[in-house]
């Protein structure tokens, strides 16, 4: 049976699609917790989020993704990640300088390439934030090389 190249590797990535489907539906449901302790880079005032000294909205919503990020990133090959896409979060308690915070993420879905999470945060006085994240698998070269493109267009 003869197929010109360019259909070999259509065929190719299609079964290589279908085995990293399934390879990620494994994860499905677990989970990855990680934990930092709030420093002066952290904080609102200096991050120019806002004008008080407690975690920022932006910090917190880094730490759930590198959640997310990491709880993936063992199923990939080298030269493959996620970066996120869509980002819904609510920040419910203010958290001071030298406090730890705990990120949970869980994975709920994915087709392989597209990756949905629930993330939760605490500190040591309760919950402090909440919500949901999606993240999606991209070639490192091909992705540095099309934000270049753009910077250059």
């Amino acid at each position: 049976f003869f197929f010109p190249a360019r259909e070999k590797r259509k065929v190719y990535r299609i079964l290589i699609n279908e085995r990293r489907k399934r390879t990620m539906q494994e994860f499905v449901g677990r989970q990855e917790k990680r934990e930092w302790t709030v420093t002066k880079e952290m904080l609102a005032v200096q991050m120019g989020s806002g004008m008080v000294p407690v975690l920022a909205t932006p910090a917190l919503i880094a730490c759930m993704e590198n959640a997310c990020m990491r709880l993936v990133q063992p199923a990939f090959g080298e030269g493959i990640t996620t970066v996120g896409t869509r980002v819904e979060v609510a920040h419910l308690a203010p958290t001071p300088e030298g406090a730890r915070i705990q990120v949970t993420a869980t994975l709920l879905a994915t087709d392989g390439r597209r990756f949905t999470y629930r993330v939760e945060a605490s500190d040591e006085s309760g919950k402090i934030g909440e919500g949901s994240m999606e993240r999606q698998s991209v070639r490192l070269s091909s992705f540095g090389e099309k934000a270049e493109a753009r910077k250059r267009s």
